[in-house]
C-alpha cells in the first residue's frame, strides 16, 4: 500500500456525522505525511511528475478523487468542496515538508473553510 492509498483510506474511514470529523480530517492529513516524510515526499515527486506526464495522471486523478470524496461528505456546497480539497492538497504536501504545519494549524483552516 503506498502513500496515497493509506492516506485515502484514512479519509474513508472518517465518519462525516462522528464527533469532529474536521479534527479526524486533520489528524489523518498530517498523520498521512509525517511518519513516512520520504515516502510521502516520494509521492509528491510522482504526482509532480505526474502533473508533466500524461501516462502518470492517473495518479493525480485518484488523488483528487479521494480527497474531493472527503470534502463533499464535509459539505455540499460546491465552492467548499473545492476550496477542501485544495487546502488538504496543500496542507498534506506542506507536513511532509516541515514541522511548521500541524494538526490545530490544519483544523483551524478546514474550520474556516465549511463556515
Amino acid at each position: 500500500m503506498d502513500v496515497t492509498d493509506r492516506f485515502l483510506a484514512g479519509l474513508d474511514g472518517i465518519d462525516p456525522a462522528g464527533d469532529d470529523p474536521l479534527h479526524a480530517v486533520a489528524v489523518v492529513t498530517v498523520g498521512a505525511a509525517r511518519p513516512g516524510r520520504e515516502a510521502a515526499r516520494a509521492e509528491l515527486e510522482l504526482w509532480m511528475l505526474a502533473a508533466r506526464d500524461e501516462r502518470l495522471r492517473g495518479e493525480i486523478d485518484r488523488w483528487d478523487a479521494g480527497l474531493r470524496a472527503t470534502a463533499a461528505r464535509l459539505s455540499d456546497r460546491p465552492t467548499v468542496v473545492d476550496a477542501l480539497t485544495a487546502a488538504l492538497t496543500g496542507y498534506h504536501w506542506q507536513a511532509a515538508t516541515s514541522d511548521r504545519f500541524d494538526v490545530e494549524r490544519l483544523e483551524a483552516v478546514l474550520r474556516h473553510i465549511v463556515r
